[in-house]
């Protein structure tokens, strides 16, 4: 079996791709739910927080970063993940 990331960072503003699409196959896939998504927003494109929560997204953070968040930010998904028995724990927008 192939190592699976703690977390993965998924930026919304791909130039050529569907990041709604992406999350929704993370999401679905059986071999890959249970690795936390957080999603990266320019902050003028901002999911509504039912959005958020089929997709399955652990976070969702808004472009550009204060300089330290970010760091905090995967820690708390992967604590998450690891408290809720390797499932992630959908937070509310901008939460944290």
């Amino acid at each position: 079996m192939l190592p699976r990331p703690d977390v993965i960072l998924l930026d919304f503003s791909l130039p050529h791709g569907d990041a709604c699409a992406i999350a929704s196959v993370l999401h679905s896939a059986p071999d890959l739910q249970q690795i936390p998504v957080i999603a990266m927003l320019d902050s003028n494109v901002l999911p509504c927080a039912s959005t958020a929560s089929q997709l399955g997204l652990a976070d969702v953070v808004t472009k550009p970063l204060p300089r330290n968040s970010l760091g905090a930010i995967i820690l708390r998904a992967v604590r998450s993940r690891r408290s809720h028995g390797g499932k992630p724990q959908t937070s509310p927008l901008g939460a944290g």
